[in-house]
């Protein structure tokens, strides 16, 4: 169990590389969403790094001109995610997903699926919006 954590762990890898190691772009009604997903079983090596990968995230949000940009930590031992979200009225996304929103992040039970769990609720979010 250890090995597989310390595989895991975020711990000396900088911002941007936790952010492009698995990164997809989804169009949603004409809007850009980035999704960036992790997984670890160290999820609590995040918390060190968190204000500088949301500075990023919303430079990179800014730039790619992404209506939100959300960092998946899948928990691949307690089999959910926490969701770091940016961008205008990021707390839809928590609501799309039946969380609360705190600190720019929420967690989900069960949600290990970026395509399957994550961009249906969104996509039904923003179509009733828009």
């Amino acid at each position: 169990m250890k090995m597989f954590k310390a595989g895991t762990s975020l711990e000396g890898s900088s911002p941007k590389e936790i952010l492009n190691q698995d990164f997809k772009e989804f169009s949603i009604d004409g809007n850009r969403i980035g999704i960036s997903q992790i997984f670890t079983m160290d999820a609590g090596s995040l918390k060190k790094i968190k204000n500088k990968l949301i500075d990023l995230m919303e430079e990179q949000a800014k730039d790619n001109k992404f209506l939100y940009y959300i960092l998946m930590l899948t928990d691949i031992y307690n089999e959910g995610s926490e969701m770091v979200v940016v961008g205008e009225n990021k707390e839809l996304i928590a609501k799309a997903l039946n969380a609360d929103m705190e600190d720019n992040s929420f967690y989900v039970n069960g949600v290990l699926s970026r395509k399957k769990q994550v961009v249906p609720p969104i996509t039904e979010m923003l179509s009733n919006i828009i």
